[in-house]
């Protein structure tokens, strides 16, 4: 008798949600894909072939989203996990487990995807030959059944869906490989593996075979990491989805400024009207050359240049997209070559901004701390550790300590006018040293800026006239002297 699955419909929504998203985010590492409205504003003419007529387009994709995800993986895993067990044996088995699934590498793409998509999962699984195996799920490939359940509340069935597309007389036929991870009255875990036929709308599944027996398990095998928990969302919360819209609006206007600087490279010549017959010549024909005709004493040759005045207000209209950006994903924008602005204030904004960025990569670690955990203890046990012992979980915070020491020691350095603010930040970032002497220039400059506006002052203050005295008491009064 055929099985079949019907999906709630919180989890049919996830999977429109995870397809609109999905092309977002192609969008933001590789080239768009064209829409009507697309194919008109970013169009160009193509100056690099013969053909005139042809239409070229042209799409910038600012990959700032592998700059933000790499930034805050960088400084959510540092140089590693460590995981202490007070247990000899347990520590071998996870030894061996660690170096067999490249266990550092496998964490640290786990932290580039829950910031990316919201969350990430993992599977532990024995191999051909019994050994452990620790393996990412797609994203897409994840659908628990959340209908009725309370935050934090593990779900009694989770499907782990790969969607595969088969020809049937002609015909697409939309099939899925099922795995339906059960949990049972006494805590174990049943699961099935089946091939499913889906309806068109994707929210029913038709078992069509067994892929496997059904075995059964003692604990989840299934381990989703969470970015953040917000309301009553169980997926869906990621740091990229709060700035999606905005880092598509940075490309297109990005494309637009550029579209517009290739189109009046070249800028248009008018000439005069017999000149016409001579690009009519197709053995004399000028290539690429776009002109304006006119008629014999109507004007002279000249140049038609674009001076579009909307193209700088463009561009500062991208720098505030930008900074709001980082202020929604709380990343200072100096990470990226972005200068803070102000003298004083610099240095404090700058402070305050890496204090918001480190307090949101330790929120970070704290979740990923109570799954690693949960996911260390259940994995020894599935290798066949039954002792008791402990795990603790340390994340690597020199990336995090070396940042907070460097930024107060340099913040220190500049309120005393020891630094330069330009070599503060400069330090604070790791940038390229400065030389002593570029150094010693600096702060002589900005302290003979200080010295001159000081200067300014007191002169603008000396050339304030004295008011007339008063009318002195004895009656005599003031006259030019003879």
């Amino acid at each position: 008798m055929q099985q079949s699955i019907n999906l709630d419909p919180m989890i049919t929504n996830e999977i429109k949600h995870r397809s609109t998203f999905h092309k977002i985010y192609t969008n933001q590492t590789s080239h768009f894909v064209l829409g009507t409205f697309k194919a008109q504003v970013f169009n160009i003419k193509s100056y690099l072939s013969s053909n005139n007529t042809k239409d070229e387009y042209l799409y910038l994709s600012v990959n700032l989203l592998s700059l933000m995800a790499n930034t805050t993986a960088d400084y959510l895993i540092g140089d590693g996990i460590q995981i202490d067990i007070n247990n000899e044996q347990a520590k071998a088995k996870r030894d061996e487990i660690a170096h067999d699934n490249n266990f550092d590498e496998l964490i640290y793409n786990i932290a580039l995807n829950v910031w990316i998509y919201g969350y990430a999962v993992l599977r532990t699984r024995k191999g051909d030959n019994e050994e452990i195996m620790i393996e990412e799920i797609p994203y897409d490939y994840y659908y628990p059944q959340i209908e009725g359940l309370f935050l934090g509340e593990q779900p009694k069935i989770i499907y782990l869906i790969s969607h595969i597309n088969e020809t049937l007389n002609s015909t697409i036929q939309s099939k899925a490989k099922i795995q339906t991870y059960t949990k049972l009255d006494n805590g174990s875990r049943l699961i099935e593996y089946g091939l499913y036929t889906v309806t068109l709308d994707g929210s029913a599944y038709t078992l069509e075979q067994e892929l496997a027996t059904p075995e059964t398990l003692d604990f989840l095998n299934i381990y989703r990491f969470d970015n953040k928990r917000i309301g009553g969302k169980h997926l869906w919360i990621s740091d990229y989805g709060d700035v999606l819209d905005l880092l598509e609006e940075v490309n297109d206007r990005f494309t637009q400024i550029s579209v517009q600087f290739i189109k009046h490279l070249n800028s248009k010549i008018s000439l005069p009207e017999w000149v016409s017959a001579l690009l009519q010549n197709k053995e004399k024909k000028i290539q690429n050359l776009e002109v304006f005709v006119h008629r014999q004493g109507e004007q002279p040759a000249q140049y038609i240049e674009n001076h579009n005045s909307l193209i700088p207000e463009a561009q500062n209209y991208v720098d505030k997209i930008l900074k709001l950006i980082w202020a929604i994903t709380q990343i200072p924008i100096s990470f990226f070559g972005f200068e803070e602005t102000g003298g004083a204030e610099k240095v404090e904004a700058l402070r305050i901004r890496l204090t918001r960025f480190l307090k949101k990569i330790q929120r970070k670690q704290r979740m990923m701390e109570l799954i690693l955990r949960k996911l260390v203890k259940e994995t020894l046990t599935f290798a066949g550790i039954n002792w008791d012992y402990t795990v603790d979980i340390k994340f690597s915070d020199a990336m995090l300590k070396d940042l907070q020491q460097n930024t107060q020691m340099y913040i220190d350095l500049y309120n005393t006018s020891l630094v330069s603010q330009e070599t503060a930040i400069g330090q604070i970032f790791s940038r390229d040293a400065t030389m002593v002497q570029q150094e010693v220039d600096r702060i002589k400059q900005e302290q003979d800026e200080k010295q001159q506006k000081q200067i300014e002052l007191n002169n603008s203050q000396q050339n304030i006239k004295p008011p007339l005295p008063s009318k002195p008491s004895n009656g005599n009064h003031w006259s030019k002297q003879k």
